[in-house]
């Protein structure tokens, strides 16, 4: 017999991988683990602010953690409008491995409220424990298309697994089509603009992993949230396309007038194999364009080709050129 669509759904919400997950308790102290990426959002939770970061289509979680350890996550579900609960899940993947969907079950909290959206209908708390094999370890955490209600999550490790954040150096790309000065909390920053047709180019170094800034330049027919991408190749082909979903920014400012609104920055990631690469940023989508900002981590400054710029980099807002001049 045929099965059901919805029990095919709760199949597949409360299939989770035992391989790495462990729903049993720990002893020990935990950690807060700030995501690398991600929207925060505070919750009122019994009367105290908690923050969490939501996932959503559009955007994932990322967080950096050293194994041997373990991680605990919790999650809250929005609840739909006249029912008492709901079943959600999230994707979780390793580093570059396939993602796996963890399911749950929650039923709506009245003592639980979004902050900046009171009239949202959240569920209570539920968690799930992921073991950590040893190395240092991304684990990035997304919303699947069949999960439509946003998700809510938090995340803990063991006080000494919290993997080190690197120090970044700011980068000036090879070319771009003009530098663009802009103010965020009265320091001033260039960035660099792209668009569908013109983009950035950079030479890089590997293995590394570079860090972008992405801020969307609003104008008059923009409204709300605005979904763009971002896109790298190299000789031709395409290596990453990231989506990212843009708001505008209440910070940042133009240092000379604009008829346009910059958006907040959006960040995204380029992990470049060993060895010299040649990549370009562009944007496939007509009719925006977009500010770029790129960083490299300190400790990747010591690759040969960029020996004789290593003393610049103390100063982390002066970006520097790496390869070809």
């Amino acid at each position: 017999m045929k099965a059901k669509p919805n029990s095919l759904i709760i199949y597949l919400l409360f299939s989770i991988v035992f391989l790495f997950s462990n729903v049993s308790a720990f002893t020990g102290g935990w950690k807060l683990i700030p995501p690398e990426t991600g929207r925060k959002v505070k919750l009122k939770v019994n009367k105290k602010t908690r923050t969490y970061w939501r996932l959503e289509h559009n955007q994932a979680v990322k967080i950096l953690v050293n194994g041997p350890s373990r991680i605990k996550v919790y999650s809250r579900a929005v609840i739909p409008a006249k029912k008492k609960e709901t079943l959600y899940g999230f994707e979780v993947q390793l580093d570059d491995g396939k993602p796996c969907l963890v399911g749950r079950g929650t039923a709506y909290k009245k003592t639980v409220k979004n902050i900046k959206h009171p009239k949202l209908r959240i569920g209570e708390s539920r968690s799930v424990y992921l073991k950590v094999p040893e190395g240092k370890h991304e684990y990035t955490f997304t919303l699947p298309k069949m999960v439509e209600e946003p998700v809510f999550v938090r995340f803990y490790v063991e006080n000494h697994a919290v993997a080190e954040k690197p120090s970044w150096i700011a980068y000036l790309p090879r070319t771009s089509l003009e530098e663009v000065r802009i103010s965020v909390k009265e320091r001033e920053y260039i960035y660099y603009r792209a668009a569908k047709g013109k983009y950035i180019e950079l030479d890089i170094i590997g293995p590394t992993r570079v860090r972008g800034i992405a801020r969307l330049e609003f104008d008059a027919s923009i409204r709300g949230e605005k979904a763009f991408r971002v896109q790298v190749s190299e000789d031709d082909k395409v290596l990453m396309t990231a989506p990212l979903t843009a708001k505008i920014s209440g910070t940042a400012s133009y240092t000379t007038p604009s008829d346009k609104v910059l958006g907040k920055g959006e960040t995204f990631y380029i992990d470049v194999p060993a060895g010299h690469h040649h990549l370009k940023v562009t944007i496939p989508d007509p009719g925006i364009s977009v500010l770029f900002r790129f960083y490299l981590p300190q400790k990747d400054l010591s690759n040969e080709i960029r020996s004789e710029y290593a003393n610049r980099g103390n100063n982390l807002e002066g970006p520097i050129r790496c390869g070809s001049q």
